[in-house]
């Protein structure tokens, strides 16, 4: 259609794009039961104190990040239904709402966030070379029942502060590049299963 702007004529085609969502979540993935399983599998790997950065650029920042982590490994037999039914979820929920173009998931993360601890603004979304995979999808696994802290919001930051679910066993997504935070933990502990998806870089 063409339309008058003051002199001009304007022919410029209109793009027809979909809403897109900040995030995106899933009741019950895991059971109570299965969480503790979880928790028992975590429980075998090292907690360590959480970096910033990536590659030769990590470093530890507490007044940034300041949280405990270990890794869940997908090449440990014990841990395969764990991604099995995470790739169930992320098919459902990116079909449903972003459509990205993903492969992999990377090495799920256990994070455990005690009185004061807190990740501070940021997003997941890592500068890479357009002939590298991305994080497109990032997505945690609610593993503590909410009645048992107090604090540790997972804020996303989109126009407005939305926190995402907290009930135990729910998956919540939101594309990597969006900014979100951790906010302190005033009482208990949280602990959360954290990961990212990646795939080809944007185009």
């Amino acid at each position: 259609m063409t339309e008058l702007t003051g002199l001009y004529e304007s022919h410029d085609w209109w793009l027809d794009v979909g809403v897109t969502e900040s995030w995106a979540y899933q009741h019950k993935l895991f059971t109570g039961a299965e969480i503790d399983q979880i928790h028992d599998i975590a429980a075998e790997y090292k907690l360590q104190e959480a970096a910033i950065g990536a590659g030769d650029s990590m470093s530890k920042d507490k007044s940034v990040r300041d949280s405990n982590i270990s890794f869940l490994s997908s090449s440990d037999a014990a841990n395969q239904w764990i991604f099995q039914r995470i790739t169930r979820s992320i098919i459902d929920i990116n079909q449903q709402f972003w459509n990205f173009d993903l492969q992999r998931i990377e090495t799920l993360q256990y994070s455990e966030y005690g009185v004061g601890q807190f990740y501070k603004q940021h997003i997941d979304m890592m500068y890479q070379s357009p002939t590298r995979a991305v994080r497109k999808l990032s997505f945690t696994v609610q593993l503590t029942d909410p009645e048992e802290y107090e604090g540790g919001e997972v804020l996303i930051k989109h126009g407005t502060d939305s926190p995402i679910h907290k009930d135990l066993g729910t998956i919540s997504f939101f594309p990597s590049y969006i900014l979100h935070e951790v906010t302190p933990i005033t009482k208990g502990t949280r602990h959360a299963l954290v990961g990212w998806v990646t795939g080809p870089a944007f185009k």
